[in-house]
């Protein structure tokens, strides 16, 4: 699998797993985060990422390994499969605010967002 980059979506393989980055520094949606006081960087986007999932009912939710840090979320999956459902997730939430809100709900009840 080539490296692959849609919306700050990096993926390279490495040891027979998929090793996924995401951050997003474009201004409309830090402004997004920052009204809703949330940093934007990797914890919460690793919040909704897991609320998305779950919502979604997806197949790979339990497939996902967090790593996230400060500025990015980073993770690992063991299938191109699940880093694609990834790469739908990130698109859905930089694209929908109605489903971000829903996931930053979801997010929220779950205590993972303050």
């Amino acid at each position: 699998m080539a490296d692959s980059t849609d919306y700050g979506f990096t993926t390279s393989e490495f040891g027979g797993a998929v090793q996924v980055s995401y951050f997003d520094y474009r201004e409309d949606i830090l402004e997004w985060f920052q009204s809703r006081d949330l940093q934007g960087g990797g914890y919460t986007w690793e919040a909704l990422v897991r609320s998305a999932l779950e919502l979604q009912r997806s197949p790979y939710a339990d497939d996902v390994e967090y790593n996230s840090e400060g500025d990015a979320l980073f993770a690992t999956v063991s299938s191109e499969e699940a880093s694609e459902a990834l790469k739908d997730v990130f698109r859905r939430l930089t694209t929908d605010e109605a489903f971000r809100l829903e996931c930053m709900a979801h997010a929220q009840r779950r205590g993972d967002l303050d």
